[in-house]
């Protein structure tokens, strides 16, 4: 097999994959999975020891050059 791992910031990663936060990082076994699959990092979404139910929607515009996304670190809380 072929050894995939990097040097980061002086952290070894056993790979140079990094999941990026989003609908894939929204838990902690969604988080645990693509480690399993091989992701070298994860990047949560937001964390708050309280829940937090952030912006109404809408909370992504399309504004044809990009996405503005304002979602307000919903999270369920630790």
């Amino acid at each position: 097999m072929v050894d995939l791992a990097v040097d980061l910031c002086g952290a070894r990663l056993p790979s140079p994959l990094v999941l990026a936060s989003g609908v894939w990082g929204c838990c902690a076994e969604t988080l645990a999975r693509a480690a399993r699959a091989g992701a070298g990092a994860v990047t949560s979404k937001s964390c708050s020891l309280h829940p937090r139910q952030g912006h109404p929607n809408p909370t992504v515009l399309d504004w044809g050059g990009g996405l503005i996304n304002a979602v307000g670190l919903a999270n369920p809380g630790a």
